[in-house]
């Protein structure tokens, strides 16, 4: 069976979106799928392909203009078609709004949506000037419509989480039926650091501080950044921590919040970091925070499940659901207020629950989902 894989993002580095397209067509290949992945030029892919049955296709854009987007959307049916000439497509499977017109017709279309286009807007929360002009991010006033037309498009729709599902039940009237939750799934955890080595290196980069983490995009309002700087001080208050934010985007505003608020010394801005450095500091840490305003998933969350952290997070979206059976979790609203106190009793009380993953690592497993996706697929094209 040969798919169209739709994507903006094609890499994990780039955030949910973009590491949901990375696991699932890899996945999807190893059970015999050909692949056509259509997606930016902005991620610059090698032109090597690392298997027979997965194409990269790069959609030419034009870095002097504007509205890469809408670039893409217009260019790519004519690139899709041209690639179905010769042996032609069984699935157009569009990741998030990657799409914007029927990329060919009489063939079954599946879309993923991680959240919705609505409940951003409606979470971050911006003025009217501020939407008009938001071209590049996802609180355009165009974006409802363009959701709404993929979604009206799609034979079967994926949603990530139960939430998620809710949410496009009652923006969209979708009947429910036409929904299938396929969960994101727990990434490849190993570290080639021992636990000596890692003590000490907290020793020397940390001085023996707790050390909390946050990992997520620093300019983006829905993750919370701002919350819980605004509750650090507090933190700083009881205890000698240091944060460390893990994440791309630009930290400029939330540098000058840390200057603001007096707490420079006990923030560090980490940028992007390889896969490798990331778990070794999820592996450090002694809590995670997750403060986010909206999450339909919540990729974090598992690998601060599976390095059996404590995790204070904010009881909102898909959340509680990811989190549903971890002992170690502290589900509270997301207000400075409640952050910085539920921060520092779990620090002080230095108690870890221990458990079996299991449960976990099969209901949050990339294979599944992919298996999942599979039957998806059959069903459309019997």
């Amino acid at each position: 069976m040969r798919i169209a894989f739709i994507t903006f993002d094609y890499n994990s580095s780039f955030g949910g979106s973009g590491e949901y397209a990375e696991k699932i067509v890899d996945q999807l290949i190893e059970l015999g799928f050909k692949i056509t992945v259509f997606t930016f030029e902005v991620h610059k892919f090698k032109k090597t392909i690392k298997n027979q049955n997965l194409e990269i296709v790069v959609v030419p854009l034009n870095k002097l203009l504007p509205f890469r987007a809408l670039q893409f959307w217009f260019k790519l049916p004519k690139i899709i078609k041209k690639h179905n000439e010769n042996e032609k497509f069984d699935i157009v499977h569009i990741n998030s709004i990657s799409n914007l017109f029927i990329a060919l017709p009489n063939v079954p279309h599946v879309l993923t949506i991680h959240h919705t286009i609505k409940d951003a807007i409606n979470f971050n929360n911006k003025s009217f000037l501020y939407r008009l002009f938001d071209f590049s991010g996802e609180n355009n006033f165009l974006l409802p419509f363009i959701e709404k037309r993929n979604i009206n498009y799609a034979d079967k729709i994926i949603s990530v989480s139960d939430f998620t599902k809710k949410q496009i039940v009652r923006y969209y009237g979708v009947n429910p039926e036409k929904i299938d939750v396929v969960y994101n799934g727990i990434n490849n955890t190993e570290i080639n650091l021992d636990a000596e080595s890692l003590e000490k290196y907290r020793c020397e980069q940390f001085h023996n501080k707790k050390i909390v983490l946050f990992v997520g995009r620093v300019d983006d309002y829905r993750k919370g950044l701002d919350l819980l700087l605004n509750s650090f001080n507090n933190v700083l208050n009881s205890i000698d921590a240091v944060l460390v934010v893990v994440g791309r985007g630009n930290c400029k505003n939330a540098i000058a919040l840390c200057e603001k608020l007096g707490i420079s010394n006990n923030v560090i801005f980490k940028g992007f970091v390889k896969r490798q450095t990331l778990l070794k500091y999820y592996n450090l840490c002694d809590l995670y925070v997750c403060p986010s305003r909206l999450e339909g998933f919540g990729l974090t969350l598992l690998d601060a499940i599976y390095a059996q952290k404590p995790i204070v997070a904010s009881n909102v979206g898909a959340i509680p659901e990811i989190l549903d059976g971890y002992k170690n979790a502290l589900l509270i609203p997301n207000q400075p207020k409640y952050i910085s106190e539920s921060i520092v009793n779990l620090l002080k009380s230095e108690k870890v629950f221990k458990q079996d993953l299991t449960e976990f690592e099969e209901k949050f497993d990339w294979s599944n989902s992919a298996n999942k996706i599979k039957e998806i697929y059959k069903k459309l094209t019997k």
